[in-house]
């Protein structure tokens, strides 16, 4: 069974009561800071580095989850501070052993779909044999050129409810 969704608000920085802070809403904490301290996402947060996370909230709704960002984005600086400090004091990074645990498939990477080890591949004959049967198959079809008049043509053949 799937985990249920629990929305986050969160702050990131780059260093300790740093100029550049960054508030913003995930589903997945821990996914989310992965990519931001990975740099996968281009944009705010890999351009200015922030790499620490130093405050998150959890809630059951995600309406709540919205609301209370765009509160915390209306602040100013100082209160954003005094909330961070109000839960971490020393703006450690909360997700400093997050990467020992979480080890995600990267959405960049080719996956590979899984086939059967026969031969034939779950067909009943090999990629080879396929090809000429198909050719063998389309070789008996008589072609057709089809042609596209310039004006339409409406028939009473092809379209008797028609009206004339």
């Amino acid at each position: 069974m799937r985990r249920a969704k629990r929305p986050h608000v969160y702050i990131m920085t780059n260093r300790q009561r740093s100029h550049v802070l960054y508030t913003g809403i995930t589903d997945n904490l821990v996914r989310r800071v992965w990519e931001h301290k990975n740099k996968i996402v281009e944009g705010f947060t890999s351009r200015y580095s922030l790499t620490r996370l130093v405050y998150y909230e959890c809630f059951f709704y995600p309406d709540a989850a919205i609301n209370r960002e765009k509160e915390i984005k209306g602040w100013r600086r100082s209160k954003k501070i005094r909330l961070v400090e109000s839960m971490n004091p020393h703006w450690h990074d909360l997700a400093e052993r997050w990467s020992e645990v979480y080890k995600p498939d990267l959405a960049g990477a080719p996956r590979e779909i899984p086939r059967p080890l026969e031969k034939t591949r779950g067909f009943g004959m090999t990629p080879s044999e396929r090809g000429s049967a198909y050719n063998l198959a389309s070789s008996h079809i008589p072609s057709r050129k089809l042609s596209c008049p310039s004006e339409p043509r409406f028939t009473k053949e092809l379209f008797p409810f028609a009206r004339a």
